[in-house]
């Protein structure tokens, strides 16, 4: 389960979710996508915290969802 700590911004929401949905559709694993996405809000908005706002819940041992 993909959730949100807080309210995400939709300034930041959307680009999180686009480079989610990248990394998805490139078959990676989806702990390794939401990685990535919190690294982009990381780098797009470096004086917030809003990249630790999306956090993972996850019970599969290798990241696979399918």
């Amino acid at each position: 389960m993909v959730a949100m700590q807080y309210d995400l911004p939709n300034e930041a929401a959307q680009p999180f979710m686009q480079v989610l949905y990248e990394f998805l559709a490139l078959g990676k694993p989806l702990d390794s996508a939401i990685v990535e996405a919190r690294l982009g809000l990381d780098l797009d908005f470096m004086d917030s915290p809003y990249w630790g706002i999306p956090v993972l819940f996850m019970r599969s041992p290798d990241g696979n969802i399918w």
